[in-house]
């Protein structure tokens, strides 16, 4: 069975993996009649608790997909966005952004999807992929050729040993983190710093509030977006924060922890047959919320190129890599200039950081917009 390579798909764009970025792409594609099909290694859908923020960029792109409506119902504005240093509050602004759980992103674009007539092929584990002839293989012994691959299977992507095997291989940031969901009804996005470390909490309804916390550290947990920890694991590694901050996180009725990747370079969009989205193509550490909104941005873009361009889909792909890569890299620097603002070990330079916080609001609003104010029909013009 392994051998027979089936041809029932020759004509479709295969999606590797169903998350944002695979079904974002595959309702752009469906909805303009070009033929696509996701193949997803799990047996379903799945966030385990997570949370995500939106900002104006990706709401911008929802919008586009006919999406506001959905999305306002599952989410709420987050008007206002407090930073602190323990217990002093160094930064206080507006924020604009939409703040919601994985899951009920999922659902929105799934919905979608199907709606389309969009179909997602279950248990069905990547094995490998010819780039040359477009054919892909699974784990379970099903292989089919195809007319594109589009990799959106995530920062462990299989699809990038197509490229070389160490090119599918990320590099550890240097943090881990802990994630959980308590039951709060905060209305802002609340930052707290301390030494090596940072917490971010933000509602997802008006019941519930998800949090990350983050751990500057050289051990590294593994790149498990599911592995559970313990109540006194947590408190361990966020020591240095208030006692009543870390209680208050403790009451999740699951934890989560794992090791946040990165690659080197995010320039390696596209080889032959194979496009990359998301986090298997550009891992960003997440200290501006943007993992996931850059993962929107990725797929209507290249799904409109690939629309515009289904004869010559070696073009879409340059297009993409020329549209994308410098704003990928733009994303990217200041993520990590953040990431190293955030944890500071040393008292004198923390002083700096938040003298600065507190008297340069409008100048981080600023670099901020950079990212927002991006409007992808503006690249496709």
């Amino acid at each position: 069975m392994h051998n027979v390579v089936m041809e029932k798909y020759k004509d479709h764009i295969a999606i590797i993996g169903s998350g944002i970025a695979g079904l974002t792409i595959g309702c752009i594609l469906l909805k303009e009649g070009v033929p696509s099909v996701i193949f997803e290694k799990h047996s379903e859908l799945g966030s385990h608790g997570a949370g995500i923020s939106l900002s104006p960029n990706a709401l911008r792109v929802l919008r586009y997909m006919g999406l506001k409506d959905e999305v306002e119902k599952i989410s709420k504005l987050t008007l206002t966005t407090k930073i602190q240093d323990n217990t002093k509050t160094l930064y206080t602004s507006s924020s604009n952004v939409r703040t919601t759980s994985r899951e009920m992103l999922y659902k929105i674009l799934l919905n979608k999807y199907e709606s389309y007539g969009g179909r997602i092929i279950y248990n069905h584990e990547l094995r490998a992929i010819d780039s040359d002839s477009s054919k892909v293989f699974f784990l379970n012994n099903s292989n089919f050729l195809v007319k594109h691959v589009i990799a959106c299977d995530g920062i462990k992507s299989v699809s990038r040993n197509s490229i070389s095997e160490s090119a599918s291989i990320p590099l550890y940031s240097g943090y881990s983190a802990w994630r959980g969901i308590i039951k709060s009804e905060d209305n802002s996005i609340n930052l707290h710093l301390s030494k090596n470390s940072h917490i971010v909490s933000y509602p997802i309804n008006n019941e519930f509030t998800s949090f990350v916390a983050v751990i500057k550290t050289a051990n590294e947990y593994k790149e498990a977006w599911k592995t559970e920890g313990s109540v006194d694991e947590m408190r361990a590694d966020l020591s240095m924060h208030p006692t009543k901050l870390v209680n208050r996180l403790a009451k999740s009725n699951e934890l989560f922890k794992w090791g946040i990747y990165k690659r080197r370079d995010v320039n390696k969009l596209f080889v032959k047959n194979i496009t990359f989205l998301g986090d298997a193509a550009h891992p960003i550490v997440p200290f501006l919320g943007q993992g996931g909104c850059m993962a929107l941005e990725d797929a209507y873009i290249f799904g409109k190129l690939l629309i515009k361009n289904r004869e010559d889909i070696t073009h879409a792909q340059r297009e993409y890599k020329r549209l994308r890569a410098p704003r990928l890299r733009m994303v990217k620097r200041m993520s990590e200039t953040q990431g190293y603002l955030y944890h500071l070990s040393n008292p004198f330079i923390t002083s700096i950081r938040n003298f600065l916080m507190r008297k340069s609001s409008s100048t981080t609003d600023k670099r901020l917009m950079r990212i927002w104010d991006y409007d992808p029909n503006n690249d496709l013009k």
